[in-house]
């Protein structure tokens, strides 16, 4: 039953091992594709960071181009016009486009308080104020003033010049970018106006633009769901506060729009605080979200500033089923190869468990002859003090009847002697250690040796708690067995053999010694306890006697010591716990 128990705690380990592998497998791996994952977004929003500022850079070199170009055809739109504007027409200004492959060219004029388009080639742009146009307003009134623009640090100043940011038009709403550039020399009584639309800045922009960038991009990773380009300066703005109502239409502003670049469909409500973080720490974010019964995992990228100045936080939004699939398979293959470890493990208990029957069952046997061989001594010792006993009373009545009455005391002397030696084993106590003592004592006066025993504390104690009689009767047998294998070498008279046996504390403590033929060193008593090692000459002697005590002391977590008390002798002491 014991046995059984062993094997099913065995068993449940194993499971119990199993199982904890195959967690710590798991996360083991969820954590190492979630460092993956988070690596290579960091590497992906480092590529496209570098992209984008090489684009922006082209870019804003381009822009610098036709701010130079709108410049040059104000300066030709000047000369080939009058220096009033009342002299000027739409359809003048029309065919002045057109011959300069610009878009529109408008016209302004300074009025008491404000300055007011006049004359265009799109009739939609006549007539509109320019008080609610902020920096435009104030280049304006700078460009009438003193022929230059200062002081602004939006757009772009030249001589007699001043270009705007790329914006969408007031007047002409489909038109989202343009380039507008401002041209007044103080020769005519009219601001020049020449503009570059939607249609050639897109050009650009196909080619060479972010845009063009992140779909390059993410046709390269077909896990990545969207890359964005948030502005953190205006994200959390609300967004009426970012719009200007031109012709009755709410109208957003390019420069201060939430979404520079890239496509924003997988809206989270918590983008506007994972970007305001990053962009605060400037600190890269990774985070889990459920957008639309999808799972993704968004990373938010901060970039300080770009080349033209202006903060972003690159957004890019990964399918994480690639993830959970990935973790699918990896617990898959774990419950095989568990199932596998498990019937194995289980083929291994099951072998183990017949092992340990087996070996068992010949220990029993083994204990077992060892107990009948000890008792079948004792029997004989029995019958042979009953068979002396009717020898001894026959003798004292020979002696008393024939009056030889010195001779009577002496021998009743040398029985008494006898009996106390008898008393002395039956006084030790416990029943197993006194039949080994008795056994042995019939031993040693068969081989005449001198074989003398003291027990001291050990009445009473019929059994030890802890310890099994078998291990004692093991650890004393072999010892005494040692004892009188080693001293049969010498000659009868210096045969001798002690042991003694007391109680400290909470051990259990036996000591054998002998007598030797010749002295031993130091190297001598570290072997004594190696298996198959003796110093015995004679043949037949297996060396093991002194390593299975070692080992069943050991099992009690005890000790053996040897030493040499006095010359040509030899002491083993064994102390093996109690109680537990």
């Amino acid at each position: 039953m014991a046995a059984r128990k062993m094997m099913l705690y065995a068993l449940l380990f194993v499971i119990g091992l199993l199982l904890a592998n195959d967690i710590a497998n798991y996360w083991t791996t969820k954590r190492e594709l979630h460092r993956t994952l988070e690596t290579q977004m960091r590497e992906m929003s480092a590529q496209i960071k570098i992209s984008v500022d090489r684009s922006q850079q082209a870019y804003r070199y381009v822009d610098t181009l036709m701010a130079s170009n709108l410049r040059s055809a104000a300066i030709a739109a000047k000369y080939a016009l009058p220096a009033s504007y009342r002299q000027v027409d739409n359809e003048r200004l029309k065919r002045l486009a057109e011959e300069l492959n610009i878009s529109y060219v408008t016209l302004f004029a300074r009025t008491p308080d404000d300055v007011v388009t006049v004359r265009s080639s799109d009739p939609r742009e006549i007539g509109l104020s320019t008080k609610t146009w902020d920096n435009y307003h104030d280049a304006f009134l700078q460009l009438f003033d003193h022929r230059n623009v200062e002081g602004l640090d939006y757009g772009q100043s030249m001589t007699n010049y001043w270009a705007g940011e790329i914006a969408p038009s007031s007047s002409i709403l489909s038109d989202k970018k343009n380039k507008f550039g401002y041209f007044y020399d103080g020769t005519t009584d009219y601001l020049i106006n020449p503009i570059m639309n939607t249609k050639y800045i897109e050009e650009l922009e196909r080619y060479a633009g972010v845009e063009t960038i992140l779909k390059d991009t993410m046709e390269q990773h077909e896990r990545v769901l969207e890359i964005t380009l948030f502005n953190p300066l205006t994200f959390s703005v609300p967004d009426e506060e970012l719009v200007n109502v031109r012709h009755g239409v709410e109208m957003a502003q390019y420069d201060t729009r939430k979404v520079l670049f890239g496509a924003y469909e997988l809206r989270s409500p918590n983008d506007a605080a994972h970007i305001d973080a990053a962009h605060r720490q400037s600190q890269v974010l990774h985070r889990f979200e459920r957008i639309d019964g999808r799972s993704v995992y968004r990373t938010y990228f901060p970039v300080a500033a770009s080349t033209d100045g202006q903060p972003y936080v690159i957004g890019i939004t990964t399918d994480y089923a690639f993830v959970q699939s990935k973790l699918n398979e990896q617990l898959k293959n774990l419950g095989l190869v568990t199932s596998l470890a498990f019937v194995a493990s289980l083929a291994m208990i099951a072998l183990l468990y017949r092992y340990v029957k087996r070996t068992r069952d010949e220990v029993a046997q083994t204990v077992q002859d060892n107990y009948n061989e000890e008792v079948e001594s004792l029997f004989v010792a029995v019958r042979g003090e009953r068979h002396d006993f009717v020898n001894h009373l026959n003798t004292l009545k020979a002696m008393a009847d024939t009056k030889r009455y010195e001779q009577l005391h002496r021998y009743i002397k040398e029985l008494v002697d006898e009996t106390i030696a008898m008393n002395d084993i039956v006084s030790i106590g416990h029943p197993a250690v006194a039949a080994i003592i008795q056994s042995k004592s019939a031993v040693a006066l068969r081989q005449r040796i001198d074989f003398s025993y003291r027990f001291e504390g050990m009445k009473g104690i019929e059994s030890i708690h802890g310890v099994k009689s078998v291990d004692l009767v093991k650890i004393l047998a072999n010892l005494i067995d040692n004892a009188f294998e080693e001293v049969m070498e010498l000659a009868p008279e210096e045969r001798r053999v002690c042991v003694n046996g007391w109680m400290e504390r909470e051990e259990i403590v036996f000591s054998v010694s002998n007598t030797l033929r010749d002295e031993l060193s130091n190297e001598e008593l570290l072997r004594m306890f190696q298996p198959t090692y003796t110093t015995k000459k004679r043949d037949g002697h297996s060396g093991l006697g002194l390593s299975i005590v070692r080992e069943k002391a050991r099992q009690y977590r005890g000790k053996v010591t040897v030493g040499t008390p006095a010359p040509r002798t030899i002491e083993f002491v064994v102390s093996v716990p109690i109680g537990g």
